[in-house]
Formats: C-alpha cells, sequence, structure tokens
C-alpha cells in the first residue's frame, strides 16, 4: 500500500470514528445550562476521568511549586475528556503517526493533552527563541526541527510520553505569559486568554485572541457548534480547585 493511500485511509477511519462518537452531542446544540454541567449528566465518565487526572496533576505542579498551576489544568481539561472518549483510538493513532512519521502526522492531535506535533513544533521553536525558556525548558529544546521524518518520529514519540508532554505545556503556558503580560492579570482574564492560544492559535495577538472568546467549538472544531472552550475550563478551574 502507498504512503498516500494508507494516509487518506487512517484520516478516513478517524473522520468515521469522530462522526460516530460525537453524533451522540447533537443534544448540546439545545443545551441550556453550563457548558461543563453537559458533560457531567451526559459523559460522565469522561468528565471524571478528566476531573481526576486534572486534580492528580494540580497536586503535583503545586508541588513542584509552579505559579499557574490551576490555569494549566484547567486549560487542558477539555482535551482530557477528549482523550478519555478517544482512549484507544488515539494509542492506534500513535503507531501510525510513528509508522508514516511524514507531514501529514504532523495534524494528529495525540497523548493526554491532545497535542499536534505541529503545536509541539511550534512550541520548540518559540522558547528556542527566548534563552530563558530554552534554559528552563532544555528537554524540549529541539529547535522545531521537522525536515526529516526521523525529526518527526522522535517528536511524535516525546508527545506519547506524559511528562515530556507536561514540559511542552508549561512551555506554553510561560511563553503565552510571557508574550501577552499574563503575570499580573486576574486569574479569569490569564486563563481565558490561554485557553484560547492553546485551542485556536499559540503566539497569536491578544486581540485575535479575545475574538476566540464568543466561539463555540468544542469539541467539533466547528464554529457554532457546541460549547465555548473558555467557559468549559473556567468551570472546570473551579472543580478542580476544590
Amino acid at each position: 500500500m502507498s504512503t498516500s493511500t494508507y494516509s487518506r485511509k487512517t484520516k478516513g477511519f478517524f473522520l468515521l470514528l469522530f462522526i460516530l462518537v460525537f453524533a451522540a452531542y447533537g443534544i448540546a446544540k439545545d443545551y441550556r445550562k453550563e457548558p461543563l454541567d453537559f458533560f457531567k449528566e451526559f459523559r460522565t465518565c469522561e468528565f471524571d476521568f478528566a476531573l481526576g487526572t486534572a486534580r492528580d496533576l494540580y497536586k503535583t505542579l503545586e508541588d513542584e511549586g509552579y505559579p499557574f498551576a490551576l490555569e494549566l489544568v484547567s486549560v487542558a481539561f477539555p482535551e482530557l475528556m477528549r482523550y478519555s472518549v478517544f482512549q484507544n483510538e488515539i494509542e492506534t493513532l500513535f503507531n501510525k503517526c510513528i509508522a508514516l512519521a511524514s507531514e501529514e502526522s504532523e495534524g494528529f492531535s495525540i497523548g493526554l493533552f491532545q497535542m499536534k506535533p505541529s503545536f509541539a513544533c511550534k512550541v520548540e521553536r518559540l522558547i528556542a527563541q527566548n534563552p530563558e525558556l530554552k534554559s528552563k525548558y532544555s528537554k524540549i529544546d529541539f529547535g522545531g526541527d521537522s525536515s526529516t521524518s526521523d525529526f518527526r518520529r522522535e517528536r511524535i514519540l516525546r508527545l506519547n510520553d506524559i511528562q515530556c508532554q507536561l514540559e511542552y505545556l508549561k512551555a506554553f503556558a510561560d511563553y503565552e505569559i510571557l508574550s501577552l503580560s499574563l503575570a499580573e492579570e486576574t486569574f479569569t482574564t490569564r486563563l481565558a486568554l490561554l485557553s484560547a492560544a492553546y485551542n485556536y492559535k499559540i503566539s497569536a495577538e491578544r486581540e485575535v485572541l479575545e475574538r476566540a472568546f464568543l466561539w463555540e467549538t468544542f469539541p467539533s472544531g466547528k464554529m457554532g457548534l457546541y460549547f465555548n472552550y473558555q467557559l468549559i475550563c473556567l468551570a472546570a478551574a473551579k472543580e478542580i480547585s476544590r
């Protein structure tokens, strides 16, 4: 089987899986309560998995002295719920990405925090431009090189390691906090902007991210359908910190 045929079949399989899994979310169109309540009521297993995992990560980050622990785990909370749905399929996808290791594999979301290799690549390039972050996150200081299949394969392997993926998440947050001057902002503003950058566009201008505050794109990825990512993150923060 050619690489292009293999890639098309892989994409087709996961597109069909996505449609089937999230077809049950049709009720969300008419849901009028708080967004996170939908998952509590109708996706209890996914919610419980995300909450338990987020609380464990929150405690770990606080013990490490990371200053924005609650923001970090809240930003990733919706993706933890998505991971719970796709867990087995994600493991299969990981293996296929490794086998493929092409530029197309850069567009698949993998790992606990549902990161795309292209996202991780961007984080690497951003920290490489900042001596402080470059030193702090030396474990992922690879310069964002995706020129060969070996470089792409190694990045995918890193994203399959929870500790390494957590480094990417922390580096992303630190970069955004520095570039958008978020350290002195209110918790709500900081979390809203971080979640917009994580879900929409890393290293975007503040005005661009603020426009995303009104979008309802989770979990479908289509604007105007389902829920607002920022509202889920803000509600999740309250649950995690209880």
